[in-house]
């Protein structure tokens, strides 16, 4: 059974072959993280961190060139608290575009197939 999920993921002999390799697959899969350089471009980087500040700012009255004033305001913009670093900043476009940046999310749908699906599993089991 194939969904709409694996039918957007590439599979390997396709004219374009999954943006991981298997080696950064395994990284992955052993140490829980991976980090793939130069991913995005660097005025991608630069409109999501004006992006992240504006409404870190506008949002929460934190300023990122004050955190030590205002930095506080993470408590609100977190559901735990701000422990682990998480924030619960969801849909501004500036973390959309990155959400669904293609190859973002093709690796990030590689990632989740090996980690989390069963043998002859797909995504949208």
């Amino acid at each position: 059974k194939t969904g709409k999920i694996d039918k957007m993921i590439p599979k390997q002999g396709n004219e374009r072959s999954p943006p991981l390799t298997t080696d950064q697959i395994e990284t992955y899969l052993r140490d829980g993280i991976l980090v793939v350089d130069n991913l995005l471009k660097p005025e991608e980087v630069a409109e999501a961190q004006r992006g992240l500040a504006k409404t870190l700012l506008e949002e929460y009255g934190v300023d990122v060139h004050d955190l030590e004033t205002t930095g506080i305001g993470l408590v609100d913009a977190s559901s735990t608290n701000g422990a682990g670093g998480v924030l619960d900043i969801f849909y501004p476009e500036w973390k959309m575009k990155i959400a669904t940046h293609e190859t973002l999310f093709l690796m990030t749908c590689q990632l989740w197939r090996e980690a989390y699906c069963q043998e002859g599993e797909s995504l949208n089991d």
